[in-house]
């Protein structure tokens, strides 16, 4: 038996090889697609967790102007010869930030879960804003209220300062 009768004869005439180099655009083009997509979502993935960054350093109050122009000066300190033990230090110092706002979070777990409300809007000032995180309670933009879970006593202490009503949440 010869190959040409294992396998059915291709169609070679113009029509199905143009079909055939469509197909082939068409398959490269959604792998383009795909690969676009995969890109954007790793992206934005990044973005989150720089956002989520600025927000563990608790510097989502600082104006965007303001971080912009920090994270610039830092950009200069980069391109001197001490930068290799300013980063470690830096490293260093951001890991047990973030081991003791972890072992923090796992305290306050065994605290009430509870919204808080603004008369006049959100309270904005820094300070008060502080305050607020260091309760236990983040910043809901979305919905214009703080919520957490946080030791009820200290958290009723900061919010009625602050002219705020706290509500036990289910």
């Amino acid at each position: 038996m010869s190959s040409t009768t294992d396998r059915p004869q291709r169609d070679n005439s113009p029509e199905a090889r143009r079909e055939r180099a469509i197909k082939r655009q068409e398959a490269a083009a959604q792998t383009l697609k795909s690969i676009a997509e995969a890109e954007r979502r790793a992206r934005t993935r990044r973005l989150i967790a720089l956002g989520a960054t600025v927000d563990t350093a608790e510097l989502g109050s600082w104006h965007d102007d303001t971080l912009l122009g920090a994270l610039l000066s830092l950009k200069t300190v980069e391109t001197r010869e001490d930068w290799t033990a300013r980063e470690r230090a830096w490293r260093e110092a951001g890991a047990s930030f973030r081991l003791s706002r972890r072992a923090e979070r796992k305290a306050t777990k065994s605290g009430v879960p509870v919204s808080v409300e603004f008369a006049l809007g959100i309270s904005n000032s820094p300070e008060s804003q502080k305050e607020l995180r260091a309760a236990g309670l983040r910043l809901v933009p979305e919905l214009g209220v703080w919520v957490g879970t946080v030791d009820l006593e200290q958290a009723y202490a900061v919010v009625t300062r602050y002219g705020g009503v706290l509500t036990r949440r289910e």
